[in-house]
C-alpha cells in the first residue's frame, strides 16, 4: 500500500468515523486494533496463531496492562513483560482459539469472559501441549475508540 493509498483511506475512515490508524502499522503487519472489545479477542487468536507477539503488543494492550501468568495469580506488568509470556506459547508452535462468552461495557471499560483453548507441543519433548480456561479480562477503550486489554487474566477465578 503506498502512502498516497494510506493517506486516502486514513481520511475516509476519519470522515467515516472509523478509527484511524498509522501507515507504517498497515505495511507491517496487516492488523488493525480492534474496534469493539470482541475485536480484541479476534486480534489476539490471530496474532499469536501467527506469531506476531510485536503486533498483538503494538495493538492489543495498554502501557502497563497486567496479565496473570499461572493459575495461582502469578502476574506480569508492562507490554515487555507480557511479550515474553506470549512468546512461550508462540514457542509451542500451537493454536489457541477463544469464545467470547459475555462482554459488559460500561463507558470506556468492559468485562470480558471467554472461553480458550490451546494445543501446542514442548519444544524439548515434542509432547503435546493442552491448556485451556475461562478467562476474564478488562479492556479498556483509549481515546481513539480502539480497545486494549488493560488486565488480561485468562486462567480466571480458577486456582
Amino acid at each position: 500500500m503506498n502512502k498516497l493509498t494510506v493517506t486516502l483511506l486514513a481520511t475516509c475512515m476519519a470522515f467515516a468515523g472509523l478509527p484511524a490508524f498509522a501507515a507504517d502499522d498497515t505495511a507491517k503487519s496487516g492488523m488493525r486494533p480492534a474496534t469493539t472489545p470482541r475485536g480484541v479477542f479476534h486480534l489476539f487468536v490471530e496474532a499469536m496463531n501467527t506469531g506476531k507477539t510485536a503486533e498483538l503488543m503494538q495493538h492489543a494492550y495498554v502501557e502497563g496492562a497486567v496479565m496473570t501468568t499461572s493459575p495461582q495469580a502469578d502476574f506480569v506488568q508492562g507490554k515487555t513483560a507480557i511479550a515474553a509470556k506470549l512468546q512461550e506459547f508462540v514457542a509451542l508452535k500451537g493454536t489457541i482459539r477463544a469464545d467470547v462468552r459475555a462482554v459488559l461495557e460500561q463507558g470506556d471499560i468492559a468485562l470480558a469472559i471467554t472461553d480458550w483453548a490451546f494445543e501446542g507441543r514442548d519444544p524439548g519433548t515434542n509432547k503435546a501441549v493442552s491448556l485451556g480456561g475461562t478467562a476474564t479480562d478488562v479492556l479498556r477503550r483509549d481515546a481513539d475508540g480502539t480497545w486494549r486489554f488493560a488486565i488480561d487474566n485468562p486462567y480466571g477465578i480458577g486456582r
